[in-house]
Protein backbone atom coordinates (compact mmCIF):
# COMPACT_ATOMS: atom_id res chain seq x y z
CA UNK A 1 0.00 0.00 0.00
CA UNK A 2 2.74 2.52 0.99
CA UNK A 3 4.74 1.74 -2.44
CA UNK A 4 1.25 2.76 -3.72
CA UNK A 5 0.75 5.88 -2.35
CA UNK A 6 4.52 7.22 -2.95
CA UNK A 7 4.51 6.12 -6.65
CA UNK A 8 0.48 7.97 -7.00
CA UNK A 9 2.63 10.99 -5.53
CA UNK A 10 5.67 10.88 -7.46
CA UNK A 11 3.19 10.63 -10.73
CA UNK A 12 1.36 13.51 -9.52
CA UNK A 13 4.42 16.20 -9.37
CA UNK A 14 5.20 15.85 -12.70
CA UNK A 15 6.30 19.97 -12.80
CA UNK A 16 9.57 18.88 -11.26
CA UNK A 17 12.57 20.96 -12.61
CA UNK A 18 16.26 19.75 -13.33
CA UNK A 19 18.09 22.81 -11.84
CA UNK A 20 17.79 26.29 -11.44
CA UNK A 21 20.15 29.20 -12.31
CA UNK A 22 19.48 32.86 -11.24
CA UNK A 23 15.92 33.73 -11.63
CA UNK A 24 15.34 30.99 -13.72
CA UNK A 25 14.26 26.91 -13.30
CA UNK A 26 14.76 24.51 -16.13
CA UNK A 27 12.86 21.59 -17.15
CA UNK A 28 13.74 19.65 -20.33
CA UNK A 29 16.66 22.25 -21.20
CA UNK A 30 13.57 24.31 -21.20
CA UNK A 31 14.07 27.65 -19.02
CA UNK A 32 11.06 29.66 -16.95
CA UNK A 33 11.10 32.62 -14.73
CA UNK A 34 10.81 31.18 -11.62
CA UNK A 35 8.28 33.68 -9.47
CA UNK A 36 8.71 31.82 -6.37
CA UNK A 37 12.64 31.09 -5.36
CA UNK A 38 12.04 27.99 -3.30
CA UNK A 39 9.21 30.29 -1.14
CA UNK A 40 11.85 33.25 -0.48
CA UNK A 41 14.38 31.14 0.23
CA UNK A 42 17.09 32.07 -2.62
CA UNK A 43 17.29 35.69 -2.30
CA UNK A 44 20.57 35.32 -4.02
CA UNK A 45 18.75 33.27 -6.80
CA UNK A 46 19.00 29.88 -7.88
CA UNK A 47 23.16 28.03 -7.73
CA UNK A 48 24.62 31.48 -6.75
CA UNK A 49 28.35 31.22 -6.45
CA UNK A 50 28.39 33.13 -3.07
CA UNK A 51 26.15 29.88 -1.79
CA UNK A 52 28.46 27.25 -4.37
CA UNK A 53 32.07 28.62 -3.02
CA UNK A 54 30.24 28.75 0.51
CA UNK A 55 29.69 25.13 0.23
CA UNK A 56 32.74 23.70 -1.47
CA UNK A 57 34.83 25.95 1.55
CA UNK A 58 33.04 24.33 4.47
CA UNK A 59 33.91 21.15 3.26
CA UNK A 60 37.40 21.05 2.46
CA UNK A 61 37.57 22.09 6.48
CA UNK A 62 37.10 19.75 9.19
CA UNK A 63 33.43 19.57 10.22
CA UNK A 64 31.21 18.42 12.77
CA UNK A 65 27.38 17.99 12.21
CA UNK A 66 25.96 18.59 15.56
CA UNK A 67 23.49 20.72 17.19
CA UNK A 68 26.39 21.88 20.17
CA UNK A 69 27.30 25.52 19.70
CA UNK A 70 30.73 26.29 17.21
CA UNK A 71 32.66 29.40 16.04
CA UNK A 72 30.65 29.06 13.05
CA UNK A 73 27.32 29.57 14.86
CA UNK A 74 28.47 32.43 17.52
CA UNK A 75 29.78 34.22 14.49
CA UNK A 76 26.51 34.09 12.89
CA UNK A 77 24.31 35.76 15.66
CA UNK A 78 27.00 38.79 15.43
CA UNK A 79 25.94 39.33 11.78
CA UNK A 80 22.58 38.58 12.72
CA UNK A 81 22.59 41.25 15.38
CA UNK A 82 23.74 43.50 12.39
CA UNK A 83 20.04 42.82 10.91
CA UNK A 84 18.49 42.58 14.29
CA UNK A 85 19.41 44.70 16.91
CA UNK A 86 17.43 43.91 19.47
CA UNK A 87 18.24 40.26 20.05
CA UNK A 88 20.19 39.73 23.03
CA UNK A 89 19.63 36.38 22.53
CA UNK A 90 19.39 33.19 20.07
CA UNK A 91 17.89 30.05 20.15
CA UNK A 92 18.45 28.18 16.79
CA UNK A 93 16.28 25.96 15.10
CA UNK A 94 16.04 23.70 11.49
CA UNK A 95 12.77 25.02 10.54
CA UNK A 96 10.65 27.82 10.36
CA UNK A 97 7.93 25.64 11.61
CA UNK A 98 9.98 24.42 14.44
CA UNK A 99 10.75 27.94 15.70
CA UNK A 100 7.53 29.25 15.89
CA UNK A 101 7.03 25.57 17.97
CA UNK A 102 9.41 26.49 20.41
CA UNK A 103 8.75 30.25 20.74
CA UNK A 104 5.16 29.29 22.05
CA UNK A 105 6.98 27.15 24.24
CA UNK A 106 8.72 30.07 25.71
CA UNK A 107 5.74 32.88 25.88
CA UNK A 108 3.64 29.57 27.13
CA UNK A 109 6.22 29.06 30.09
CA UNK A 110 6.36 32.98 30.78
CA UNK A 111 2.57 32.88 31.41
CA UNK A 112 1.72 29.20 31.76
CA UNK A 113 -1.38 29.58 33.72
CA UNK A 114 -2.74 32.02 30.59
CA UNK A 115 -5.34 30.06 28.29
CA UNK A 116 -5.01 32.08 25.16
CA UNK A 117 -3.03 32.61 21.79
CA UNK A 118 -3.88 35.40 19.60
CA UNK A 119 -3.45 34.58 16.09
CA UNK A 120 -3.19 37.94 13.01
CA UNK A 121 -6.00 36.88 10.34
CA UNK A 122 -3.52 36.14 7.06
CA UNK A 123 -0.30 35.16 9.09
CA UNK A 124 1.19 31.97 8.14
CA UNK A 125 3.12 29.83 10.73
CA UNK A 126 3.87 26.94 8.80
CA UNK A 127 2.61 23.34 9.86
CA UNK A 128 2.17 23.70 13.75
CA UNK A 129 -0.58 22.81 15.61
CA UNK A 130 -1.06 25.19 17.57
CA UNK A 131 -1.38 28.24 14.99
CA UNK A 132 -2.57 25.71 11.61
CA UNK A 133 -6.02 27.44 11.90
CA UNK A 134 -8.20 29.71 10.02
CA UNK A 135 -11.08 31.97 10.64
CA UNK A 136 -14.32 30.77 9.67
CA UNK A 137 -17.55 33.10 9.05
CA UNK A 138 -18.23 33.32 12.68
CA UNK A 139 -14.52 33.85 13.36
CA UNK A 140 -14.23 30.77 15.11
CA UNK A 141 -10.81 28.64 14.29
CA UNK A 142 -11.20 25.85 11.76
CA UNK A 143 -8.31 23.68 11.19
CA UNK A 144 -6.95 23.50 8.04
CA UNK A 145 -5.47 19.86 8.41
CA UNK A 146 -6.92 16.59 9.99
CA UNK A 147 -5.45 15.27 12.49
CA UNK A 148 -5.38 18.56 15.34
CA UNK A 149 -6.74 17.69 18.59
CA UNK A 150 -9.60 19.87 19.51
CA UNK A 151 -8.13 21.23 22.37
CA UNK A 152 -6.11 23.91 20.20
CA UNK A 153 -8.93 24.73 18.42
CA UNK A 154 -10.29 26.14 21.91
CA UNK A 155 -6.99 27.60 22.72
CA UNK A 156 -6.83 30.35 19.50
CA UNK A 157 -8.36 33.22 18.91
CA UNK A 158 -8.24 35.58 15.83
CA UNK A 159 -8.29 39.49 15.18
CA UNK A 160 -8.31 40.66 12.19
CA UNK A 161 -5.09 42.64 10.54
CA UNK A 162 -5.13 46.34 10.36
CA UNK A 163 -8.42 46.70 12.04
CA UNK A 164 -7.51 48.09 15.62
CA UNK A 165 -10.96 48.82 16.71
CA UNK A 166 -11.81 45.00 16.06
CA UNK A 167 -8.73 43.71 17.45
CA UNK A 168 -8.42 46.11 20.61
CA UNK A 169 -12.21 44.81 21.39
CA UNK A 170 -11.43 41.27 20.77
CA UNK A 171 -8.28 41.55 23.06
CA UNK A 172 -9.78 43.45 26.29
CA UNK A 173 -12.81 40.22 25.99
CA UNK A 174 -9.90 38.25 27.25
CA UNK A 175 -6.45 40.41 28.20
CA UNK A 176 -5.53 38.97 31.04
CA UNK A 177 -5.74 34.82 30.08
CA UNK A 178 -3.55 35.50 26.61
CA UNK A 179 -0.43 34.31 26.47
CA UNK A 180 0.92 35.63 23.59
CA UNK A 181 0.07 37.38 20.22
CA UNK A 182 1.95 36.32 17.02
CA UNK A 183 1.93 37.99 13.75
CA UNK A 184 3.87 38.30 10.63
CA UNK A 185 4.60 41.71 10.40
CA UNK A 186 4.58 42.24 6.66
CA UNK A 187 2.18 38.74 5.46
CA UNK A 188 3.03 36.91 2.13
CA UNK A 189 -0.91 36.95 2.04
CA UNK A 190 -1.40 40.60 1.89
CA UNK A 191 2.48 42.40 1.42
CA UNK A 192 1.98 46.09 1.77
CA UNK A 193 3.32 49.38 3.64
CA UNK A 194 0.38 50.16 5.66
CA UNK A 195 1.06 47.90 8.53
CA UNK A 196 3.20 50.85 10.83
CA UNK A 197 0.11 51.69 12.82
CA UNK A 198 -1.19 48.30 13.48
CA UNK A 199 2.04 46.89 14.93
CA UNK A 200 2.76 49.75 17.03
CA UNK A 201 -0.82 49.15 18.19
CA UNK A 202 -0.13 45.78 19.32
CA UNK A 203 3.38 46.49 20.88
CA UNK A 204 2.11 49.12 23.03
CA UNK A 205 -1.17 47.06 23.78
CA UNK A 206 1.03 44.06 24.61
CA UNK A 207 3.66 45.63 26.56
CA UNK A 208 0.61 47.32 29.06
CA UNK A 209 -0.79 43.88 29.19
CA UNK A 210 1.94 41.63 29.78
CA UNK A 211 1.28 39.84 26.07
CA UNK A 212 4.20 38.23 25.06
CA UNK A 213 4.58 39.77 21.33
CA UNK A 214 5.80 37.59 18.83
CA UNK A 215 6.69 38.85 15.08
CA UNK A 216 7.05 35.99 12.66
CA UNK A 217 9.69 37.37 10.30
CA UNK A 218 10.69 34.50 8.98
CA UNK A 219 9.87 35.41 5.35
CA UNK A 220 10.73 39.30 5.68
CA UNK A 221 14.13 38.86 7.56
CA UNK A 222 17.01 40.23 5.00
CA UNK A 223 14.93 41.14 2.32
CA UNK A 224 14.98 44.97 2.60
CA UNK A 225 17.38 47.85 2.90
CA UNK A 226 15.96 48.47 6.14
CA UNK A 227 17.01 44.87 7.18
CA UNK A 228 13.58 43.98 8.85
CA UNK A 229 10.08 45.24 9.29
CA UNK A 230 10.83 45.91 12.81
CA UNK A 231 14.28 47.83 12.19
CA UNK A 232 12.56 49.65 9.32
CA UNK A 233 9.35 50.87 12.11
CA UNK A 234 11.66 51.34 14.88
CA UNK A 235 9.37 48.16 16.88
CA UNK A 236 11.28 46.21 19.08
CA UNK A 237 8.89 42.59 20.03
CA UNK A 238 9.44 40.36 22.83
CA UNK A 239 10.27 37.40 20.31
CA UNK A 240 11.63 37.61 16.77
CA UNK A 241 11.49 34.43 14.58
CA UNK A 242 13.94 34.50 11.75
CA UNK A 243 14.68 32.06 8.64
CA UNK A 244 14.42 31.45 4.78
CA UNK A 245 16.67 34.05 3.66
CA UNK A 246 19.23 33.47 6.74
CA UNK A 247 20.51 29.76 5.36
CA UNK A 248 20.93 31.04 1.82
CA UNK A 249 19.88 27.58 0.77
CA UNK A 250 20.46 25.55 3.84
CA UNK A 251 17.96 24.18 6.51
CA UNK A 252 18.43 26.82 9.30
CA UNK A 253 16.03 29.20 11.49
CA UNK A 254 16.49 31.13 14.60
CA UNK A 255 14.54 32.59 17.82
CA UNK A 256 15.73 36.14 18.56
CA UNK A 257 14.90 37.42 22.30
CA UNK A 258 14.74 40.33 23.61
CA UNK A 259 17.08 41.16 27.18
CA UNK A 260 13.57 41.01 29.03
CA UNK A 261 12.57 37.28 28.11
CA UNK A 262 16.13 36.21 28.19
CA UNK A 263 15.80 37.29 32.17
CA UNK A 264 12.59 35.97 32.53
CA UNK A 265 13.75 32.38 31.24
CA UNK A 266 16.27 31.69 33.71
CA UNK A 267 13.57 30.56 36.27
CA UNK A 268 12.45 27.91 33.78
CA UNK A 269 13.44 24.43 32.04
CA UNK A 270 12.52 24.57 28.35
CA UNK A 271 13.47 22.32 26.05
CA UNK A 272 15.26 24.01 22.86
CA UNK A 273 16.99 20.47 21.14
CA UNK A 274 17.13 19.77 17.93
CA UNK A 275 19.42 17.57 16.37
CA UNK A 276 20.85 19.63 12.89
CA UNK A 277 20.17 22.98 15.20
CA UNK A 278 23.26 25.26 14.66
CA UNK A 279 25.18 22.26 12.51
CA UNK A 280 28.03 23.96 11.39
CA UNK A 281 27.85 23.76 7.76
CA UNK A 282 24.15 25.86 7.91
CA UNK A 283 26.02 28.24 10.07
CA UNK A 284 28.84 28.74 8.09
CA UNK A 285 26.85 29.07 4.84
CA UNK A 286 24.12 31.71 6.59
CA UNK A 287 27.05 33.72 8.09
CA UNK A 288 28.86 33.59 4.25
CA UNK A 289 25.52 34.67 3.02
CA UNK A 290 24.81 37.22 5.47
CA UNK A 291 28.01 38.80 4.99
CA UNK A 292 27.19 39.03 1.09
CA UNK A 293 23.91 40.53 1.99
CA UNK A 294 25.85 43.13 4.49
CA UNK A 295 28.01 44.27 1.32
CA UNK A 296 24.83 44.39 -1.07
CA UNK A 297 22.48 46.71 0.88
CA UNK A 298 22.36 49.21 -1.94
CA UNK A 299 22.11 46.01 -4.54
CA UNK A 300 18.72 45.43 -2.21
CA UNK A 301 17.74 48.88 -2.57
CA UNK A 302 17.74 48.88 -6.38
CA UNK A 303 15.98 45.42 -6.22
CA UNK A 304 13.47 47.61 -3.94
CA UNK A 305 12.90 49.88 -6.89
CA UNK A 306 12.93 47.42 -9.52
CA UNK A 307 10.00 45.95 -7.79
CA UNK A 308 8.03 49.41 -7.10
CA UNK A 309 8.62 49.91 -10.68
CA UNK A 310 6.71 46.29 -11.18
CA UNK A 311 4.36 47.39 -8.54
CA UNK A 312 3.43 50.76 -10.46
CA UNK A 313 3.59 49.53 -14.15
CA UNK A 314 1.18 46.45 -13.60
CA UNK A 315 -1.21 48.69 -11.27
CA UNK A 316 -0.99 51.83 -14.22
CA UNK A 317 -2.17 49.08 -16.76
CA UNK A 318 -5.07 47.24 -14.76
CA UNK A 319 -6.54 50.85 -13.77
CA UNK A 320 -6.39 52.43 -17.48
CA UNK A 321 -8.22 48.66 -18.50
CA UNK A 322 -10.09 48.70 -16.00
CA UNK A 323 -8.89 45.14 -14.98
CA UNK A 324 -10.24 43.54 -11.46
CA UNK A 325 -6.37 43.30 -10.20
CA UNK A 326 -4.24 44.96 -8.22
CA UNK A 327 -0.37 44.40 -7.20
CA UNK A 328 0.36 44.79 -3.42
CA UNK A 329 4.27 44.77 -2.49
CA UNK A 330 6.33 45.47 0.44
CA UNK A 331 9.81 46.21 -0.38
CA UNK A 332 10.59 43.14 -2.51
CA UNK A 333 7.65 40.66 -2.03
CA UNK A 334 4.95 41.41 -3.87
CA UNK A 335 1.44 39.44 -4.73
CA UNK A 336 -1.60 40.36 -7.31
CA UNK A 337 -4.91 40.30 -5.64
CA UNK A 338 -7.45 39.15 -8.12
CA UNK A 339 -9.82 42.30 -7.16
CA UNK A 340 -9.76 46.08 -8.15
CA UNK A 341 -11.04 46.47 -4.68
CA UNK A 342 -8.69 47.63 -1.66
CA UNK A 343 -8.10 45.02 0.71
CA UNK A 344 -7.00 45.11 4.54
CA UNK A 345 -6.67 41.36 5.35
CA UNK A 346 -7.03 38.15 3.99
CA UNK A 347 -10.09 37.34 5.12
CA UNK A 348 -11.37 40.19 2.29
CA UNK A 349 -9.25 38.80 -0.52
CA UNK A 350 -10.51 35.72 -0.38
CA UNK A 351 -13.77 36.31 -0.44
CA UNK A 352 -13.48 38.89 -3.39
CA UNK A 353 -10.90 35.78 -5.20
CA UNK A 354 -12.92 32.90 -4.73
CA UNK A 355 -15.40 34.28 -7.50
CA UNK A 356 -12.45 34.34 -9.55
CA UNK A 357 -10.90 30.69 -9.58
CA UNK A 358 -11.41 30.09 -13.16
CA UNK A 359 -9.95 32.89 -14.72
CA UNK A 360 -7.13 33.00 -11.89
CA UNK A 361 -5.83 29.63 -13.39
CA UNK A 362 -6.32 30.20 -17.06
CA UNK A 363 -3.87 33.28 -16.01
CA UNK A 364 -1.56 30.80 -14.62
CA UNK A 365 -1.72 28.51 -17.38
CA UNK A 366 -1.13 31.43 -19.55
CA UNK A 367 2.38 32.09 -17.85
CA UNK A 368 3.56 28.97 -17.64
CA UNK A 369 2.78 28.64 -21.87
CA UNK A 370 5.05 32.10 -21.81
CA UNK A 371 7.87 30.45 -19.47
CA UNK A 372 6.55 31.65 -16.62
CA UNK A 373 6.37 29.75 -13.40
CA UNK A 374 3.42 31.50 -10.81
CA UNK A 375 3.67 30.34 -7.41
CA UNK A 376 0.48 28.14 -6.52
CA UNK A 377 0.86 30.35 -3.18
CA UNK A 378 0.42 33.33 -5.00
CA UNK A 379 3.33 35.35 -3.07
CA UNK A 380 6.16 36.69 -5.81
CA UNK A 381 9.65 36.15 -4.93
CA UNK A 382 12.32 37.85 -7.21
CA UNK A 383 16.00 37.10 -6.44
CA UNK A 384 18.74 39.73 -6.24
CA UNK A 385 20.21 39.11 -9.41
CA UNK A 386 17.11 39.88 -11.58
CA UNK A 387 17.57 42.66 -14.21
CA UNK A 388 15.76 45.28 -15.89
CA UNK A 389 15.54 42.96 -18.92
CA UNK A 390 13.91 40.26 -17.01
CA UNK A 391 11.50 42.60 -15.18
CA UNK A 392 10.14 43.93 -18.45
CA UNK A 393 9.41 41.22 -19.55
CA UNK A 394 7.50 40.18 -17.10
CA UNK A 395 5.69 43.16 -16.85
CA UNK A 396 4.51 42.38 -20.38
CA UNK A 397 3.39 38.97 -19.76
CA UNK A 398 1.80 39.35 -16.80
CA UNK A 399 -0.14 42.63 -17.92
CA UNK A 400 -1.10 40.82 -21.38
CA UNK A 401 -2.29 37.70 -18.92
CA UNK A 402 -4.25 40.10 -16.68
CA UNK A 403 -6.01 42.12 -19.97
CA UNK A 404 -6.93 38.19 -21.22
CA UNK A 405 -8.71 37.25 -18.39
CA UNK A 406 -9.68 39.48 -16.27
Amino acid sequence: MSKKILNENFQKDRKHYNYGQGIYIYKNRKKYFDLSQSSGVLFLGHNHNNFKKSLKSIIKNKISISSKPNSYSEKLFKLIKFFFPNFHKIIYCTTGSESVIKALRIAKSINYKKKYLVSVTGSWHGSVDQTLFYPNKNNRPSPLSSGIDNVMKENIIFVQNQNIIQTKKILNKKKNNIYAVIIEPVMGSLPNEEMKNYLKFLVKYCKKNNITLIFDEIITGFRSENKSVQNNYNLSPDITLIGKVLGGGTPISAIGITKKISLKLKKYKIFFGGTFSANSISSYIAMRNLIFLKKNIPNIKKLNLKCKSFQEKINYTTKINNIDARVYRYSNIMRIVFSKKIVRNRVQRDFLENKKIMQKNKFIKYLYKNNIYYPSNGIIFLPLTTTYKEMKYLIKFISQGLKMFF
